[in-house]
Order: C-alpha cells, then sequence, then structure tokens
C-alpha cells in the first residue's frame, strides 16, 4: 500500500476541516483503488487501515462497506477485503452495459439535451483534446468519463442514470487499469481517434439526429475492445 496514505489523509482533513471523517476515509480509498496507488488484489483490513490513518475502526469499517457495494473491493477468504481484480471477462461484461445505457442515453440526449449541457460537453471534448495532445494520462481519463458521465444525465431518465452511476466505479477503475497496462504506443491511436468520434457525438446531439448519436457513441465504446486481448 502505497506510503503516503495518511499523508494525503492528513492534507484532505487539514483542507476540508468540516469534512465528515467517514466520507474523508471513504474518498481517499476510493481514489486510491481507481487510481491503482492501492494495487488489485491488495488485501484491506479496517484494523490495519485505521492504524495507518490514526483513525477509529468505525469510519474505516463504513467506508469499506461502501467500497463493497460500488464493486471496487469483495471480501477475501480470511479476514477483511481485497481489491477486486479486473479481468477480461469483466471488461466485456461492462462494455456490453454501456452499450445498451450509453447508446440509449445519446439518443435521449438527442431530444432532450439543455444548452448548458451542449456546452460543457464541448468544453469536456476541448479538455480531452488537449490532454491527448500533452499525453496526460489521469487528464484524459477524467474528462473522458465526465463526457460520457454528461451524456447519460443529459438523457433526463432516472433510471438510465442510475444503472450507470452503479457501474461507474468499475467504468472508471478500469479506464485507470487499460493506461496502466497498456503502452502509449497501442493506446495512441484508438484514443486519437476517440477524440474525433467525441465531436461526432457531439454534433449529431446538437442537431438532434438520434440514431447518429447512438451509433457514435457506441463506436467509441467498441474502440476499447481490442486492447482486452494486449492486457
Amino acid at each position: 500500500m502505497e506510503k503516503s496514505l495518511k499523508v494525503k489523509f492528513d492534507r484532505t482533513m487539514s483542507e476540508n476541516p468540516f469534512t465528515h471523517l467517514g466520507d474523508a476515509v471513504y474518498s481517499l480509498l476510493y481514489k486510491s483503488i481507481i487510481r491503482m496507488d492501492i494495487p488489485d488484489d491488495d488485501l484491506l483490513s479496517d484494523t490495519a487501515l485505521a492504524k495507518e490513518l490514526d483513525v477509529s475502526r468505525t469510519p474505516v469499517h463504513n467506508a469499506l462497506m461502501r467500497l463493497q457495494d460500488d464493486g471496487l473491493i469483495v471480501k477475501s477468504s480470511g479476514q477483511g477485503f481485497r481489491v477486486a481484480p479486473l479481468k477480461e471477462e469483466e471488461c466485456r461484461h461492462l462494455m456490453e452495459v454501456r452499450l445498451a445505457v450509453e447508446g440509449q442515453a445519446a439518443m435521449r440526449a438527442a431530444e432532450r439535451i439543455t444548452d448548458d449541457q451542449l456546452r460543457k460537453l464541448d468544453e469536456l471534448s476541448e479538455e480531452y483534446r488537449n490532454a491527448c495532445d500533452l499525453w496526460d494520462p489521469d487528464a484524459i481519463i477524467e474528462s473522458d468519463h465526465s463526457f460520457h458521465q454528461l451524456i447519460v444525465d443529459a438523457s433526463e431518465n432516472p433510471v438510465l442514470t442510475d444503472i450507470y452511476r452503479q457501474i461507474s466505479p468499475r467504468v472508471l477503475h478500469y479506464r485507470y487499469y487499460m493506461f496502466r497496462k497498456t503502452g502509449q504506443e497501442t493506446l495512441r491511436p484508438v484514443i486519437l481517434l476517440s477524440v474525433r468520434i467525441h465531436q461526432s457525438v457531439i454534433n449529431a446531439i446538437r442537431m438532434g439526429f438520434s440514431d447518429t448519436a447512438q451509433k457514435q457513441i457506441e463506436r467509441d465504446i467498441y474502440g476499447m475492445t481490442d486492447i482486452f486481448g494486449s492486457w
């Protein structure tokens, strides 16, 4: 486990002194797992973490329960939890759910998106392009994830939004996993194509072409499929 975990926690509490302790512990562990600072299959113990962070076991235990609900950790064979490993089969399952949810969301977004949401999509697309030009993996991942999340939100379908938010932690974990496991030479052409597809999605949504919006967002999701086999 990363040695600076306590340093990060203390910084968070110093910068946000009124943050609920349990929320702070959860946020710290969530980000550390998502970004793979805590590696796949690492053992997490509420006793050890409480000692590491110098807090009681209760907020740590509650945070671990939330992370289990997110699908980011699983019960270990002994005591405690392990970070849930991302496997090719699960990545394919996530992709299938994303196709169903995001395809419908893009169609509905073309009918229901607001002007403010369209402006935000433009901003995220520009952020994505700039991050790719600089090859800043964290910025690429976060802007891409926000772009897809906003399209789901713009569908104005609370059921689609709820389903997507349930899988969102694992999708984001997968995005970081993909960058950690795949070299730039393999990823770069896929990401550069994705930049162009994002603009096509925006154009289709702006013009109200729901079928085109669906096809383009599905094309973007499918673009990552071949990467699974390179891990």
